[in-house]
Parts: C-alpha cells; structure tokens; sequence
C-alpha cells in the first residue's frame, strides 16, 4: 500500500506534555575522483551536512523484507526501491552529493555470517545504478558516504576505505564515531570531524582527512567534559561548518552545553528527564534553531531551542513527546533512527516509523503528533532524508 499525502490540518494532535543530506542528479560520465573544479579555478574548502539539512523532502527507510524504499512525504507519491541482494538485510545506509557524482552506499550483513557486504551505487537520473562492489566487512561496521566512496567503521576501532578505483585501502586505527559533525573538501582531500567515545578513555574529539590514496592523519583530541561525559553523549552542528553543540545527560536530564575550538563549556540542565540518549539533530524555523534529542530512557523525542547568540548556548525552551515503541541503543556507534524530512521529524521504533511537527508559539515550542498512513508502521532504519530525486 502506497503512503497517502499528509493532511496536516487534519492528522495533527497536541501531545501533553518534537545520510540528512542535499541531493543533485549528476552526470554519468562526470570524473569520478579528482578536484573538484568551479568554471573559474579548483573549488576552495567548504563544509557539508552530514546527517541532516533543511529542505529535505525523500525519506529513505527499509521495509520487513529489508529493501530500501525512497518515499516523496509531501506528496505521498508511490515508494521507488532499491532492490537488494539476498543476504540479511541492510545494516547501513549512507550517502553523498556535491557538484560531482551522487551515489548511495549500502553496508548489508550477510547471511547467517559475522560479515557483511558493501555496495556503493552511482546515482543515474531518475534512480540508482551502477553498482559497485565495495568488499567484506566485519557486521557490526557502519558505513559513510564521501567523494572518494566509503568510510567503512570497524569496532576495532578501526577505519577503512572502499574507494571507486580499485581494492580496499588498508584501514587505520581511529576511535569509533558516537556523532558525525561534519565533512569538509578541498580538492582531492576529505576532512571528517567526529565524536568519539570508549568507557576507558571519555570523549575525544577525531579530525581525519584522507584522499583516494588513503588516509593522510586520524588526529583524535581528548575532550574535557567538566563532570565527565557518559556513553549518551552526542554532538552535532547547528549549522554546516558553525556553532557546535554537546549533548549529554545530567542526573537524569537532558543538558545541553557549547562546544567551541574543541573545548566544552558547562552543560545547562534542561527540565526534561532522560537517562540515555542515542541521537542528536539540528532545527531551524525562521531565526529559530536549536536541537531534537532521541532518548531511549524513556523512549522520546525532546525538542530545545536554543540562543546561540551569545558565546555559550542557553536553552529558552523545550518540550517532549513520548514514543508509542523502543529504541535501538547506539551503543557503538552514531544512531541513524531519527531524521527531518518535509517539516516532520521521523523516529524508527519497535513499532514502525512515527513522526512528529515542531510547532513554535511566540516563546513556547511543543510537539505535535503527526498521524501516518499504516504503511509506515511497517518501515524500520537506518533511515536517511534527501531532497527530492527528480
């Protein structure tokens, strides 16, 4: 059964008590590595979003048989699937785009193994093809889409790269990302900035640049977290490139504190009880921003807004709408169960997809739930959110 369009003036209630990335078709026969030109010289360095950016209106999700759907939200429009290989379903999905080629990247376990397979698929307007193997993997790897293919994160800890041009390149020791921040270009090198956490070690903030050759440096930073930081700890940029967040939990609450020149300032406790946290993402609304929390402990969505006009960031606001189904725990590595797309955030939960309005009123913020056709119910992550396809 295909989504119906969301009557928003219809579906919306009151609750009590809220890979994203930008998408362009590309040409099939652009170069596949390499700088990346403007008409008048090489492209200087820039920032992009990661797991989140505004104006995204396809929902990529799996359904029970483990193929990847791409859903329009807006206009309900009949899902387009990625059919997969038979194997035990996706383990993780990513992907990028830029001025050069789009593709998707696809970790899927294999069956009845401890390992799993990596595929990275060229994007070819309307859809996806070309598909391009990307070698073996430990099953508990996640998977990051960049320019040169796919970072491939083993729990070693241990990063890997599955390039376009040839055999995998010989993996690195680096910690394993709790949240991916952000990915900055210039020319032919990438630089991924993380967060990491082990229970021996605490934060650390991880700085990687590599190229199609490899990996050039994994520079990992010990963060000092006045108080320590616990396994929920999360990060994220409010903006590509801008103010940075830290979010973690204190004494059963969420807090929320900056995160400037790899120092931490103190966290500010919110009203709102947590007691683990899985992910973390940005909103705006106009000159209004701050974050959404996923919290497993209870399972919930928690909305803060957030004043980054002064030098420390100062929660104005918050609200919380509690989840029908579980969590998973992101006990490794960064959770992909919590996206925006079309003005709606989406959470995967033991119950299938439920979805939830941020509405702002003059100095309050609430959470309104939204009412999904049933075949959401039926969807699981990891999800992404794109920007239409055609």
């Amino acid at each position: 059964m295909a989504p119906k369009p969301l009557d928003l003036r219809l579906a919306l209630t009151r609750h009590c008590l809220v890979l994203v990335l930008g998408w362009a078709p590309a040409c099939a026969d652009q170069q596949e590595t390499g700088t990346l030109v403007h008409e008048d010289g090489a492209r200087p360095p820039r920032d992009h979003a990661l797991l989140h950016q505004l104006g995204a209106s396809t929902l990529v999700a799996l359904d029970p048989a483990g193929v990847v759907r791409f859903i329009d939200v807006a206009s309900g429009a009949e899902p387009t699937a990625l059919l997969l290989r038979e194997r035990g379903g996706p383990v993780d999905v990513s992907a990028w785009h830029d001025a050069g080629p789009s593709h998707l990247t696809v970790l899927e376990q294999e069956d009845g193994e401890q390992s799993g397979a990596l595929s990275l698929y060229r994007f070819q307007d309307p859809f996806f093809g070309r598909r391009h193997e990307g070698g073996s993997h430990e099953g508990g790897a996640r998977t990051l889409a960049i320019p040169q293919g796919a970072v491939v994160f083993h729990e070693g800890p241990r990063w890997a790269l599955a390039g376009w041009a040839g055999p995998l390149v010989p993996s690195v020791a680096c910690g394993r990302p709790r949240s991916l921040l952000g990915i900055e270009t210039s020319g032919a090198e990438t630089t991924i900035r993380a967060l990491a956490f082990a229970p021996d070690a605490g934060a650390s903030l991880l700085h990687v640049t590599l190229n199609a050759d490899g990996f050039v440096d994994c520079d990992s930073a010990p963060l000092v977290v006045k108080g320590g930081a616990s396994p929920s700890v999360r990060a994220v940029e409010l903006a590509p490139g801008g103010a940075q967040a830290l979010v973690d939990t204190r004494t059963g609450r969420v807090a929320v504190g900056s995160l400037q020149h790899g120092k931490m300032s103190v966290l500010q406790k919110s009203s709102v009880a947590a007691l683990s946290i899985e992910h973390v993402v940005p909103w705006r609304r106009g000159d209004r921003g701050g974050v959404v929390v996923l919290g497993s402990k209870p399972p919930s969505l928690i909305a803060i807004e957030l004043d980054a006009s002064r030098s420390q960031l100062e929660i104005v606001a918050e609200a919380r709408a509690l989840l029908s189904g579980s969590v998973t725990r992101a006990t490794a590595f960064f959770s992909r169960d919590l996206v925006e797309v079309s003005g709606l955030f989406f959470v995967a939960t033991s119950n299938g997809l439920e979805a939830f309005e941020l509405v702002l009123e003059d100095e309050v913020i609430a959470l309104d739930v939204a009412r999904l056709d049933p075949f959401y119910a039926d969807l699981e992550g990891p999800l992404l959110a794109l920007p239409a396809l055609d």
